[in-house]
């Protein structure tokens, strides 16, 4: 539901009605008195679905029309619902339940997030053999982060960036679309991205605050690493070559992220939960009480 061709159709259709409705209206019969109302009610109902269907394309609310069917099963206390790729992710470890395993993401809709290639998702080990936690993120926003070993306590999700970026993106659309398909928290991320893109950054952490508490700006010289980050979020600027600088980004934020959440998880916002809410992760990489421990 957000490809392009289902846009322009709706357009066409518009269009269409427009021309349509502007012919009906000179006739002079009692048909008039039909057609007029039908073809106004006709032109403002696709002008809504024109309207409808670009902000979907632009948001991601609903990237499939599996997403608009109502989910009337709920979950509760004591059971897990897993994430949508944990069969894959299953097959890809085999025997070795326990490792980390590495896979290319291809959500619905991830052909308009402007990159380069699909993303890549590392979970970490462990991931399998604990269906009951739910893993906070890492996103890096330089592919060659695949390549680095997996965070001990966090789902890695590694981004190559090709042309004009969008602030929801990485604020709204990512986050859903890992949400349905990995066990992830909502809250305390971490970000690595490129300190020449920190105002654009800035952006994403002010339209969710609570999602990235930490951000490594990664620089390759001393030039200003662009404008603050919000007030409450744990920011560091890593000055390194850029494979070094990956490395040191990625294990520091490795050591501001909480410990995974054992809890039970439920797929948000496709899936709505009929149990208690689990209790928040603490932050800063501390173990509250239900919390497995590193």
């Amino acid at each position: 539901m957000t490809g392009v061709p289902l846009l322009a159709a709706a357009v066409c259709a518009l269009l269409v009605a427009v021309v349509a409705t502007g012919y009906g209206w000179r006739r002079t019969g009692r048909e008039r008195f039909l057609i007029r109302p039908a073809g106004v009610l006709l032109t403002e109902a696709l002008a809504l679905l024109v309207v409808g269907l670009a902000v979907n394309a632009s948001e991601g609310f609903y990237p499939s029309w599996a997403a608009l069917a109502p989910h009337h099963e709920g979950t509760t206390a004591g059971q897990t619902v897993p994430g949508r790729l944990d069969p894959l992710l299953g097959q890809r470890a085999g025997a070795d339940d326990g490792a980390a395993v590495t896979i290319t993401w291809q959500p619905d809709g991830w052909q308009q997030w402007h990159l380069a290639a699909p993303p890549v998702v590392v979970v970490p080990a462990g991931y399998l053999r604990h269906p009951g936690w739910r893993y906070p993120a890492i996103v890096v926003e330089d592919q060659a982060g695949a390549g680095q070993p997996a965070a001990p306590d966090a789902v890695l999700v590694c981004l190559r960036t090709a042309g004009a970026r969008d602030a929801g993106i990485l604020a709204t659309r990512l986050p859903r679309a890992l949400a349905a398909d990995l066990r992830v928290t909502a809250h305390s991320w971490a970000l690595v991205t490129p300190a020449g893109q920190a105002a654009l950054d800035r952006a994403v952490l002010l339209a969710d605050p609570a999602r990235y508490r930490a951000v490594a700006l990664l620089a390759t010289d001393r030039r200003p690493a662009g404008p603050a980050m919000p007030t409450g979020t744990d920011t560091t600027v890593v000055r390194a070559a850029r494979g070094a600088a990956t490395t040191a980004a990625l294990r520091w934020a490795g050591q501001r992220i909480p410990a995974p959440l054992a809890a039970p998880a439920a797929l948000a916002p496709y899936q709505k939960s009929a149990g208690p809410r689990p209790g928040a992760a603490p932050t800063g990489g501390g173990h509250g009480t239900g919390q497995p421990r590193r």
